[in-house]
């Protein structure tokens, strides 16, 4: 047990820290009123003075206390065998946990989805679907470091060096860019 706890701290020194939430002294309070004043404020919600703060706080750290305790331990389990070497996504888990139901919940994390390049003439209507990189995941960035360009100064970049002709630019469910579109209306986004 020493030698993980020297792996995950190192030479650090941990040690709890009391809330109390009515000592004055310790400004608990003081900063959850400022923080929650700036976000109502940045968010246009109504904002609330001290007393009813400090309310809504007695009220909220016992289910805070309770949820972060058995969230800690969720994770402390999963971190327990990344730190041991296990590799295998198997043998790690997701936690879904409702403290009021109670329900726990423990399943099995699927592998990123990974997209891949195809030839598919049924579906894009003769077009080769090009994935760079590929396979990618929806955490792969392709980064091209070329200035402030317009969409087609962009399209002849990508012909010229990957051999890649571009028909949509699609952002989510929004399209930028639609080269089949019926109305031609895409066209002036070039």
């Amino acid at each position: 047990m020493t030698e993980l706890k020297e792996k995950i701290t190192g030479n650090m020194t941990i040690q709890a820290i009391e809330f109390e939430k009515d000592d004055a002294t310790n400004f608990h309070i003081d900063y959850i009123h400022a923080a929650a004043q700036v976000r109502a404020r940045n968010y246009t919600i109504t904002e609330c003075d001290f007393n009813k703060t400090k309310m809504i706080a007695g009220r909220i750290i016992p289910a805070i206390a309770t949820t972060t305790a058995m969230i800690t331990g969720a994770v402390a389990a999963e971190f327990y065998k990344y730190v041991q070497g296990f590799t295998d996504l198997a043998k790690f888990k997701n936690s879904f946990i409702n403290l009021a139901l109670p329900l726990f919940l423990f399943t099995e994390p699927d592998e990123i989805k990974k997209i891949k390049s195809k030839d598919d003439s049924k579906d894009h209507g003769g077009i080769k679907v090009v994935a760079i990189p590929d396979p990618y995941t929806c955490y792969d960035k392709t980064h091209i470091n070329i200035g402030s360009i317009t969409f087609q100064q962009f399209f002849d970049y990508l012909k010229e060096k990957i051999g890649v002709d571009i028909s949509l630019v699609g952002v989510g469910k929004i399209t930028l860019y639609n080269q089949y579109s019926p109305s031609k209306a895409h066209l002036p986004r070039l």
